[in-house]
């Protein structure tokens, strides 16, 4: 029999009687969640971060080196990569909800140059094609999609070459000379361009630089003292490796950094999940406003948006640098907020991630529980028993099935 790597986690599941209100997850219960994901993705350190029931837990596991017993704490400055696009798009909606542009207005009336290439067939690149990463374009500036046909150990440094230096002067030459071939607004493609361009239109918007307009309008705002887009007096984020082991570089990904140049510490983000759900905040509010959806997803400005069973609604976002992969996710009307950052990035770093984080959301939210999570933790080697539990646990009313979670399971079990 195939042999999963289960933890104790979901034993907690019998003594947590939900009903419809929230609980506190144990110690013991995140201890769970980290000691899995550290087997499962080989890494080694990880810290997780949650907000519910009005309280705040944070706590490390594992160590930054391995052999060097340098456990992570609450003020470690880790990249956050991706979760970077969250704050632009933040940014975007302010300026949205202050009226200083439109959702629906052409890029170019906020570009300096005029760029008749940036539309098809008369229709333009819209401020909202930017939000949901449905340009037309499907290169990154540079645009590095070449390197990743040889997807080596050596690709990070590869990419940090060509990242190295990149002006905006290069990147507005690049833009000039793209081509689009498809309809803004009709193919979704996860880039940095979208954000990139929003730092561009947010710089001539305001008359200052990316950076200075963050820390004044979010940052500052949060008491998010500890986040950067460029550390100073030789600091360092903590060093991340990939899935065979190797230190990896951090990544400049010039010109702006707006699409995944921050860095963070577990504290920081715990501050960006509360101020997530300022309900009263305008700005905040306009940021989760749905502006696309489709076979591809839902997407706010920035954000992957989700409804659960109860009709609420999570904003969720992935970051992966080539050594670290955090996921972060927020609950405004369950008051429950989720970060996990892991120094270890590989394939299937992302998939073990949501794993943890669906563990977590299990654990704390109102409602009925997973039931693949219960047979789980209770025939994790056993696919016979653990069948015919499943049919015993479906008889009952205590318990959720989705498609997805099944097939995730059953994938689970053939790849092992």
């Amino acid at each position: 029999m195939p042999k999963i790597i289960i933890t104790g986690l979901l034993i907690a599941f019998t003594l947590i009687g939900y009903s419809q209100k929230k609980k506190d997850i144990t110690i013991a219960d995140l201890d769970a969640v980290a000691k899995n994901l550290l087997n499962e993705t080989k890494g080694n350190a990880v810290s997780i971060g949650i907000i519910s029931n009005e309280k705040q837990i944070l706590k490390q596991y594992g160590e930054i080196d391995k052999g060097k017993s340098n456990t992570p704490n609450s003020s470690t400055v880790f990249e956050i990569a991706s979760v970077t696009k969250t704050f632009t798009g933040l940014l975007m909606a302010k300026a949205v909800a202050d009226n200083k542009l439109n959702l629906n207005d052409d890029i170019r009336k906020y570009l300096d140059g005029k760029y008749p290439n940036l539309e098809y067939k008369g229709t333009p690149i819209t401020i909202q094609n930017l939000l949901t990463f449905k340009t037309g374009i499907f290169a990154d500036f540079p645009d590095y999609r070449e390197l990743f046909t040889k997807p080596d150990d050596s690709l990070a440094f590869r990419v940090k070459k060509a990242e190295d230096n990149y002006t905006k002067k290069q990147f507005f030459d690049a833009l000039a000379t793209v081509k689009l071939d498809t309809m803004p607004g009709a193919v979704y493609k996860h880039t940095k361009l979208g954000p990139e361009l929003c730092a561009a239109i947010l710089e001539n918007l305001y008359g200052k630089s990316y950076e200075s307009i963050l820390k004044e309008q979010i940052l500052d705002n949060a008491g998010m003292t500890n986040t950067f887009l460029h550390l100073k007096n030789g600091e360092k984020a903590a060093n991340g490796y990939n899935q065979n082991g190797i230190l990896m570089p951090a990544i400049n990904l010039n010109p702006w950094g707006a699409a995944g140049l921050l860095k963070s510490t577990p504290t920081d983000l715990i501050k960006y999940m509360q101020y997530q759900m300022g309900s009263a905040n305008k700005e905040i509010n306009e940021s989760h406003r749905i502006l696309s959806e489709g076979s591809e997803g839902t997407f706010a400005y920035c954000w992957n948006v989700v409804k659960d069973r109860e009709g609420k609604t999570a904003y969720w976002m992935h970051g992966g640098a080539f050594g670290t992969q955090n996921i972060i996710v927020v609950w405004p009307e369950y008051g429950l907020g989720i970060s996990i950052i892991i120094n270890q990035s590989g394939p299937d770093t992302f998939y073990r991630l949501q794993d943890a984080r669906f563990a977590i959301e299990d654990l704390l939210k109102p409602g009925k529980k997973s039931i693949i999570r219960k047979i789980k933790s209770k025939y994790p080697n056993n696919t016979n028993d653990a069948l015919a539990y499943y049919k015993k646990l479906k008889l009952t009313n205590e318990y959720y099935l989705e498609e997805d979670e099944i097939n995730r399971y059953g994938y689970s079990l053939l790849s092992s």
